[in-house]
């Protein structure tokens, strides 16, 4: 599913790809809190494309919303690992990511026809929303014999209403990922020739989504709220001040 903000800020409009994953009452997922490390700001979050307009791209506003969190299982009451349903979410998404943005950004956003022809842009956030509780396992936490021992999730974990969960991209993906942006940079060259930064920003998508939102579908209206909020908070440049930042910076030079 992809769904867009109804307003946009300065002409760069907020979108969602969704993936929803049903699951009965009798499990949870569970993920690991997330070590700092690199990719900690808005950019990473937000994939801004077929240009970046973000003023302050490297800024880190937006994963201070919510809990940071890495790799989840899916564990039913009596304590018993299921099928990873987490797992399968992520990949889902991770691997339409790309094809699904090139479609979006590069073909659709590019696809103008208006006397200047300038693109549209949009910031994508990849985003999980299931039915099943979320638990972040305590950073405290780090003796499995506690974790085994444990009655409830509740002894070693928060419940979260939603949480950021980063997301590395594998070496077969990141592959994938090449070859995909390469075959779109060929079919949409007469596009792209009008905008070169267009290309460039295509080939920064080959390592992402770097964060993905993995939601409780109670707090969807609250996470998309305050995500929507932030966004219209940021500084972003207007399209055609975007695109000729470049030509400034060469100038400059």
């Amino acid at each position: 599913m992809f769904a867009t903000s109804p307003n946009d800020n300065n002409e760069t409009e907020l979108g969602f790809l969704i993936e929803c994953k049903y699951h009965d009452n009798s499990r949870f997922w569970v993920f690991l809190p997330s070590e700092e490390g690199g990719w900690q700001f808005d950019d990473a979050v937000l994939n801004c494309g077929p240009i970046q307009t973000l003023r302050n791209p490297k800024k880190d506003s937006f994963l201070e919303l919510a809990p940071a969190s890495t790799w989840g299982v899916v564990v039913s009451e009596d304590g018993t690992k299921q099928e990873n349903a987490i797992h399968t979410a992520v990949e889902q998404l991770a691997n339409a990511f790309i094809p699904y943005l090139g479609d979006r950004l590069w073909q659709y956003n590019l696809d103008v026809n208006t006397p200047t022809k300038l693109p549209w842009a949009t910031a994508v956030i990849p985003m999980i929303v299931t039915n099943a509780s979320l638990y972040r396992l305590r950073p405290e936490i780090h003796d499995l014999e506690v974790i085994r021992n444990a009655s409830s999730p509740t002894d070693i974990a928060d419940e979260v209403s939603w949480t950021w969960c980063r997301h590395v991209v594998p070496m077969t993906q990141f592959i994938d990922n090449h070859n995909t942006a390469g075959n779109y940079v060929k079919l949409y060259t007469k596009d792209i020739a009008h905008i070169p930064m267009a290309e460039k920003r295509l080939s920064e998508f080959i390592n992402r989504p770097h964060w993905i939102a993995v939601v409780n579908i109670k707090a969807l209206a609250e996470a998309s709220t305050s995500i929507a909020t932030r966004f219209m908070e940021l500084q972003i440049y207007d399209i055609k001040t975007a695109v000729s930042q470049p030509k400034q910076q060469k100038k400059a030079t």
